[in-house]
């Protein structure tokens, strides 16, 4: 009768917590700040709610939900394959760290691995990493949309790109870890430009702060990721990386304690193998780099399975599922059309012109000079603004709004559109937890494996402190974007 009782209050908890996370993903006007709040408050206290319930570990809204009951399987997956999972995890090495994974392992690694390593990465730089921009649309953070328009709209004219290719040279000779690391110190040093300017300009030059890109953002479903496909998208990944370190420490005989999820409330905050750690620790450096590594290298090898069905989609599913009216996706702060026209309305009259889709779209708004009055006619009313000069093109007005076609309201292309958000998210944030992951950090796989690799604890603590002192630059735009 107890659990029956648990069991339904912990359901209303549930009830109760996601829908707290929907007004707060669907009431834009709230701004960030206070839906971000409800959305942590919703999930402190959830955690906190369920924890008491069901009397489990953790504490803060979060708790562990571990059981022994994975092992077995963890067991029996190790035992299948067992070539695949090593070269699986000294492949994930090759692709972390580039050429210097051969003089990092001290050239213990087979060489036409190596080399398929080096060939991997360097496909998926140059082949599927700019994808990631496409899979962004998904996340909903409208300071870091307007920063990245903003800028790109800046740097539209801009020819020989340098720091991209010193970039692209850095990702082929460190990887993917050179690659995290570079890009966060390249915005922290943005960010300080930036200040420094707008201070010494005696706080009155704001255009030294425009188009700043945080580098560091809290993603949370039902906030500014879409709820079901990112808690669905989180769970896969974080399962995959910890499944692959327990199915790496079971391959050399390593006992496993428990396995589970870290739960935040309602959304898995990260998920958790616990090996015999003594054990771990006598095993020679290069298996336990493969069974640090192996996560990594499981959530890399899944952001190229979910990449070929969300590009087939891209290309054949996509484009059938949207209707042929504008409508406004987003309004770039600083313009004119910010404070005066939102997100979701659709265009039907531009300067008299009836719009019918994005072509007709185009020519209308093709004749708009900088201080013309812009008429516009939407589903919620009609408008007068002003336009103002495009940054790449000063006799071009614009208003400062970005515009696209509406998704259809049938189910099969709400359906389709689930499926496609959620190949695509799980695209982006196997990227992302993969390859920050490889980050000296303490807690993170690359700090474990920079320990387990580099006798010089003096130059690990330095790689440490510059980029912890990085990723602290990255925050400080949020304070005045």
């Amino acid at each position: 009768m107890e659990d029956r009782l648990s069991n339904l209050l912990v359901a209303l908890v549930v009830i109760a917590g996601v829908f707290a996370l929907y007004v707060g993903y669907t009431q834009a006007y709230l701004g960030v700040a206070v839906r971000w709040t409800i959305a942590i408050v919703a999930l402190v206290l959830a955690g906190m709610a369920i924890r008491r319930l069901k009397s489990l570990e953790g504490g803060f809204g979060m708790y562990l939900l571990g059981s022994k009951r994975g092992i077995k399987t963890i067991g029996n997956i190790s035992k299948s394959h067992r070539s695949f999972w090593n070269s699986m995890a000294m492949w994930g090495v090759v692709v972390g760290f580039g050429l210097l994974s051969y003089p990092f392992l001290k050239g213990k690694i087979d060489k036409r691995l190596y080399a398929f390593g080096m060939l991997s990465l360097f496909v998926m730089m140059f082949f599927v990493v700019p994808y990631t921009g496409d899979a962004l649309q998904f996340i909903n953070l409208s300071f870091i949309q307007t920063a990245i328009s903003s800028a790109g709209a800046a740097h539209a004219s801009s020819g020989f790109n340098f720091v991209g290719y010193a970039i692209d040279a850095v990702s082929i000779i460190a990887g993917f870890s050179g690659f995290v690391f570079v890009s966060i110190l390249y915005n922290a040093a943005n960010i300080l430009i930036g200040i420094a300017g707008f201070v010494a300009s005696g706080a009155t030059n704001t255009g030294a702060l425009a188009g700043q890109i945080p580098g560091v953002a809290p993603i949370i479903p039902g906030i500014d990721l879409p709820l079901i496909a990112g808690i669905i998208s989180l769970a896969i990944l974080l399962i995959i990386h910890e499944t692959s370190h327990g199915v790496l420490a079971r391959a050399f005989g390593i006992k496993l304690k428990k396995v589970g999820l870290v739960m935040f409330g309602l959304i898995p905050f990260g998920a958790f193998v616990e090996p015999d750690e003594k054990a771990v620790s006598k095993l020679d450096s290069i298996k336990q780099t493969k069974i640090v590594a192996a996560g990594v290298s499981m959530n890399l090898i899944a952001m190229l399975v979910f990449f070929v069905p969300m590009m087939l989609m891209t290309a054949f599913v996509v484009p059938g599922l949207y209707s042929n009216s504008v409508e406004i996706t987003h309004v770039i702060s600083g313009y004119p059309a910010n404070g005066i026209l939102e997100p979701g309305m659709i265009i039907q009259k531009w300067n008299g012109y009836s719009i019918t889709g994005l072509g007709s779209f185009s020519v209308a708004a093709a004749n708009d000079t900088p201080g013309k009055l812009v008429q516009i006619v939407t589903n919620t009313g009609a408008y007068s603004i002003k336009a103002a000069p495009s940054p790449s093109n000063s006799s071009k007005g614009i208003v400062g709004i970005e515009v696209g076609n509406p998704l259809s309201t049938s189910l099969s292309a709400r359906t389709l559109f689930f499926l496609y958000s959620l190949f695509s998210i799980s695209f982006l944030l196997n990227f992302l937890v993969g390859v920050i992951n490889l980050l000296p950090i303490p807690g993170f796989d690359g700090w474990r494996i920079y320990k387990t690799n580099i006798k010089s604890s003096t130059f690990v603590n330095a790689l440490v402190a510059i980029i912890v002192i990085g990723l602290l630059i990255n925050v400080l735009p949020w304070l005045y974007i």
